[in-house]
């Protein structure tokens, strides 16, 4: 399923896609496929499963702080707005999560970092089950991610795995491909990277020369 995005000349879509990859085929679902109350058209938002019967999405932007359930098993397919439920005041309200990395694990979908008005480190944790979103930042021990926007979330089992993004304290991406190695062949990309972190000024040291290709291998 893809929700939502952004166009090339900046304006909102809320829109909602299925890929059936079986038939490899798409297909486009409208209000007439899925009751309920539609999310506004945004991007950036988290946008995750269950991996069962139940779609969420939450925040996003263009500032925008609400928590929707699509569940897949009614007939016909239902929106839920579970905002009012789950923060009725704004004091309950997550800070803005656009672009914050979110995965499944134990039961919970847990999101990590995000923008908004300030980059966060924050992270939630939301039970459907038990129908209860909390920030649980302050519990976990070691050291946390740094504030950061566009980071990637992954869990295993019940470990979550969290890469990248942009860091709040300085304009420059945690990733940068420092070694590349080519492959035999000439029509073979970049096949390896070795990640290295950018400094706080935003520089980062590149030991290789890097071209991009525009036109027929080589360069």
């Amino acid at each position: 399923f893809v929700f939502g995005g952004m166009t090339g000349s900046g304006g909102f879509l809320g829109d909602l896609l299925a890929l059936d990859v079986d038939t490899m085929t798409w297909s486009e679902l409208t209000p007439g496929d899925v009751a309920g109350r539609w999310p506004s058209a945004r991007s950036d938002m988290v946008f995750n499963s269950d991996g069962r019967h139940r779609l969420f999405v939450l925040c996003g932007a263009p500032t925008r702080v609400d928590l929707f359930m699509l569940d897949l098993t009614s007939s016909p397919m239902a929106w839920t707005d579970l905002s009012r439920l789950l923060f009725p005041s704004s004091s309950s309200a997550p800070s803005l999560l656009s672009s914050a990395g979110s995965a499944w694990a134990a039961g919970c979908l847990h999101v990590v970092g995000g923008g908004g008005q300030a980059w966060s480190s924050r992270i939630y944790r939301f039970c459907p089950d038990a129908m209860s979103l909390s920030e649980i930042s302050q519990q976990l021990g070691g050291s946390s991610p740094l504030p950061s926007q566009g980071i990637a979330a992954v869990a295993v089992k019940n470990q979550i795995f969290v890469q990248g993004g942009q860091a709040g304290l300085a304009l420059a991406w945690f990733n940068a491909p420092r070694d590349v190695p080519w492959g035999a062949g000439a029509m073979d990309f970049v096949s390896v990277y070795d990640w290295d972190r950018l400094s706080a000024a935003g520089s980062a040291s590149l030991p290789v020369r890097v071209e991009l290709c525009t036109w027929l291998f080589p360069c």
